[in-house]
């Protein structure tokens, strides 16, 4: 029996054997591929997947470097009337430091009394626990620290930042102010590019 799709682009697809180990086949469009094709690469003892290669291209967008940078971290947060912690929150592998691109974004759903600030808290490669302030912009607001009443229930988007995190230490957002009658929604990203 094969397996026939119709594709956007060439991707790996992952399939569990029956015993219990997974395999990665590279699927390519227009072309059958059998359940039991040719084997790329398999799963050993511990389930992870070694020695794939990295993406040259993705939807015709040529990639750099160390291919595509994969999402460690997101999460959305909704309902938010306080300061909030460990948003995103992240553990950096013990094995070695890694660069970070952040970035988040903020909904004021109900405007009240509030001034609040979102930020980012991480170690550095020295070893120093880092909290950096990070702007956003409002609609039709230039980039600012804060999240103000002045502008209503409207969205605030953030700014995209590296950060170098040393490993085996934690990365997340906060948030700190004042949070009269407000309620928010809060989602965080972060991408690892090396």
């Amino acid at each position: 029996m094969s397996v026939t799709r119709t594709l956007d682009a060439p991707f790996w697809e992952i399939r569990q054997d029956g015993n219990g180990i997974k395999r990665a086949y590279l699927v390519v469009e227009g072309l059958a591929v059998a359940p039991n094709g040719v084997e790329a690469y398999s799963t050993g003892a511990a389930g992870a997947f070694s020695n794939l290669p990295k993406p040259t291209n993705y939807n015709g967008i040529p990639t750099v470097q160390y291919g595509l940078p994969p999402i460690v971290a997101y999460e959305r947060r909704v309902g938010q009337i306080a300061a909030l912690t460990g948003l995103a929150s992240y553990s950096v592998p013990a094995a070695a430091d890694v660069t970070l691109l952040a970035t988040f974004e903020i909904m004021v759903t109900v405007s009240g009394t509030h001034s609040f600030q979102t930020n980012l808290i991480f170690t550095d490669t020295g070893g120093t626990g880092r909290t950096i302030q990070l702007d956003s912009a409002g609609v039709n607001a230039q980039y600012d620290v804060q999240v103000g009443q002045a502008q209503g229930a409207v969205p605030y988007c953030g700014r995209l930042y590296s950060v170098r995190c040393k490993a085996g230490t934690t990365v997340s957002f906060t948030t700190t102010g004042t949070f009269t009658s407000v309620t928010y929604e809060m989602s965080g990203t972060f991408l690892q590019v090396a």
